[in-house]
């Protein structure tokens, strides 16, 4: 049974003077470079949750539906006669669909009502069902140009802080499908100011996804157009305080991409108003209109990093990098032991055995520096260990 305890030995010798000073510049550059300047791991970080509230406004001037290509009549021979329709200038009440969900919103493109009706039955009978007696198709004119409001919020809870701010109260970046940063607007657009809301129209957001045209072909057939089929857009927003050294310094940049391959509808009934209002009368049932929806939906995913400086985190990143330390060590005196032309020397030097009688005799002396003189030693501590030829320095 032994001990192996830590003894030091200089090894003059350039190049694992060399290597070992390499690697250990090496480890700082990656300790200050990259664990402390890029990566910031000083902080802990937390990943915010959100909210958005969406509103949806028609734009004050309309285009006359002659002058539009997808308008029936049209004159544009580049879109199909079948996908053509008269035009309406509905505004946002009608575009916005009565069914609403959370972080998205619905712009309708395309609406084809089908009127339906019971044929000598009612809902109380069975197998009774709805027939269709006729429909009508309607695009929404100038859909580009309608303007979208986002109101968004985050709020960020760890076990070590927390934090809630609005996006009236950040400022942001917006990127579009080339990673190129906008910063030319259309009039009545505004994105990323301090103490506004986010305002964009329909056809910028396309565009940040990289559609040019709402009549370009559609997804399941390409004889359809996206006007008429729909489509389905994400909207990223990503928080964070890790562009800067200033934690402080909070914001958000977001970037829009569409689903390839995928289409958007929402279907709804519209019921004629009751004659009687005493009471519910069901035989009034007996016709309906089903509004068959197709637009663009747009779902806002709000996403992002956090972090706030904590000492805890920064002492664990600042110990795991110097252990590396202990590997550059190793390294040096692998090579200095087993590849070096006197490996046998320096092993010799660096490892050696103490009888336990010599070790008590020892025990109280401090730094003894044995200098050898140069010319060769009278002998040698074994058959297999070289005689030294050079001064070496050794410290026990």
């Amino acid at each position: 049974m032994s001990y192996d305890t830590i003894k030091i030995v200089r090894i003059k010798d350039v190049k694992l003077g060399i290597l070992h000073y390499f690697l250990m510049a090496a480890i700082v550059g990656y300790i200050l470079g990259y664990t402390v300047i890029y990566e910031k791991r000083y902080v802990v970080i937390g990943n915010p949750v959100g909210t958005v509230r969406l509103s949806l406004l028609a734009p004050a001037k309309r285009t006359a539906s002659s002058d539009l290509p997808y308008c029936w009549p049209s004159k544009d021979p580049h879109i199909p006669a079948n996908m053509t329709f008269n035009c309406t200038y509905f505004d946002e009440m009608v575009a916005l669909p009565s069914v609403a969900s959370d972080a998205s919103i619905f712009v309708s493109t395309r609406i084809t009502s089908n009127l339906e009706k019971l044929h000598n039955c009612t809902v109380f009978d069975k197998d009774c069902t709805y027939i269709l007696i006729e429909n009508s198709t309607i695009y929404i004119t100038d859909i580009e140009n309608f303007t979208i409001m986002v109101d968004h919020s985050m709020y960020v809870y760890t076990t070590q802080f927390n934090m809630q701010t609005s996006a009236t109260s950040l400022t942001g970046e917006l990127y579009d499908s080339n990673n190129q940063k906008v910063t030319h607007f259309l009039p009545g657009e505004q994105f990323g100011v301090s103490g506004k809301f986010d305002i964009l129209q329909l056809g910028t957001v396309l565009s940040l996804s990289g559609i040019n045209s709402l009549d370009s072909p559609g997804a399941s057939r390409a004889f359809l157009t996206k006007r008429y089929e729909g489509l389905l857009i994400f909207f990223f927003i990503q928080y964070t305080n890790m562009l800067t050294y200033n934690l402080n310094d909070i914001r958000y940049i977001a970037r829009a991409t569409f689903v390839r391959n995928s289409y958007s509808k929402i279907e709804e009934s519209v019921y004629p108003f009751p004659t009687n209002t005493s009471k519910i009368d069901y035989s009034e049932y007996n016709s309906r209109i089903v509004r068959d929806r197709h637009g663009v939906r747009v779902v806002f995913v709000q996403t992002g990093t956090i972090g706030k400086l904590d000492i805890p985190t920064a002492l664990i990143s600042f110990a795991s990098g110097l252990g590396l330390i202990a590997i550059s060590t190793f390294i040096v005196d692998t090579i200095a032991t087993k590849i070096m032309p006197k490996k046998k020397v320096y092993e010799h030097f660096k490892i050696s055995e103490a009888a336990e009688t010599e070790m008590r005799r020892k025990e109280s002396e401090r730094n003894i520096n044995v200098v050898y003189p140069e010319g060769p030693l009278q002998t040698s501590v074994d058959e297999k260990t070289p005689i030294l030829q050079e001064p070496f320095e050794r410290r026990i």
